[in-house]
């Protein structure tokens, strides 16, 4: 059973989420940016961001330095 319970949790242990949001502003106002591309340097991972200007990203715990 502790294998079980362990096998099913291992995804999670393996990989970290990392969630922002992307405003600009134009003149006194912000505006959430549609379509901006988010990468991360040290990787091939990115994410585009939504309508909202909101993007999600799932890496590996273990990044390359």
């Amino acid at each position: 059973m502790k294998f079980l319970i362990l096998f099913l949790f291992f995804p999670v242990l393996t990989f970290s989420q990392v969630t922002g949001l992307i405003q600009g502003q134009n003149g006194e106002k912000l505006n959430p940016l549609y379509g901006a591309k988010v990468k991360l340097l040290s990787s091939n991972e990115g994410a585009i961001t939504d309508k909202d200007g909101q993007f999600e990203l799932i890496l590996p715990r273990m990044l390359p330095d």
